[in-house]
């Protein structure tokens, strides 16, 4: 009697995976994992923050959180791009205004801040103010910029190059460079 139950419980690996392919076939995904198939992974999703009129690009190692702050705490005799600093989860994190930083012309009084929380694996964490949250962009319809005639305003020394898309010009930055310029100061 218990060898006719061992028979009945057997799984039918046969038609077990004649039924993942037709559902692979079907939802694009791989069964058992996260992970797209080649056909829907095609494309190349990447953020980028804006600034005044600085579109500035995350890149793929650094991680980034919007946050809601309800105080920023000031500090005496800070730099002048250094709002304050905040508690995030029990770490005191610097603020800094990157209007001020870029020079860009929009006056801290007239504009809604917004703020992203910036974790690059080589330095502590860090929040910028900013004008925008990321935006998602498909990075594969982006081309190196030709000129620097595009740009309106002078770019930030730890700008790599500019790239653009139609009328949207994004610059690819290096924000270690931007992490180690304000550490010296």
């Amino acid at each position: 009697m218990s060898q006719t139950l061992k028979n009945n419980n057997k799984i039918d690996h046969k038609n077990e995976t004649t039924f993942l392919q037709k559902l692979n076939t079907k939802t694009g995904i791989n069964a058992g994992s996260d992970v797209e198939n080649k056909e829907t992974s095609t494309v190349n999703y990447r953020f980028y923050y804006s600034v005044g009129s600085f579109n500035i690009l995350l890149e793929q190692n650094i991680k980034a959180e919007n946050l809601s702050l309800d105080k920023i705490y000031e500090l005496p005799h800070p730099a002048s791009w250094c709002v304050g600093i905040v508690n995030v989860r029990g770490i005191i994190v610097p603020v800094v205004d990157m209007n001020i930083l870029l020079e860009t012309t929009q006056k801290t009084a007239t504009r809604k801040t917004k703020h992203l929380l910036l974790q690059h694996e080589d330095f502590s964490p860090i929040v910028l103010q900013i004008d925008e949250l990321p935006t998602m962009i498909d990075f594969d319809n982006y081309n190196i910029g030709e000129t620097s005639e595009e740009i309106t305003e002078k770019p930030p020394s730890w700008s790599i190059k500019h790239l653009r898309y139609k009328s949207n010009i994004i610059h690819k930055v290096n924000h270690k460079e931007l992490l180690k310029q304000l550490l010296r100061q």
